[in-house]
């Protein structure tokens, strides 16, 4: 894979005004994986905060476990 970066937007239907700035790299591994990191940057802190107390974060770790389950499936 050729490391690359995403840049988009994203808007929780919650709180329509707060839209962040999502930043995702992958980065090759020497093992042949692929890191994937990822960044959201708000417009003030009270919308960061609201994000995180929403609970995205564990959305977000439970997607990304499902991700790693599929794919170590399929490379089997």
């Amino acid at each position: 894979m050729r490391p690359g970066r995403i840049v988009q937007t994203f808007t929780y239907a919650a709180w329509p005004d707060d839209v962040s700035l999502e930043t995702l790299t992958l980065e090759d591994q020497p093992d042949g994986r692929c890191l994937l990191r990822t960044s959201s940057a708000y417009d003030n802190v009270e919308a960061r905060d609201r994000m995180i107390a929403s609970g995205c974060e564990s959305g977000i770790q439970s997607g990304y476990a499902a991700l790693d389950q599929i794919l170590k499936e399929q490379s089997r």
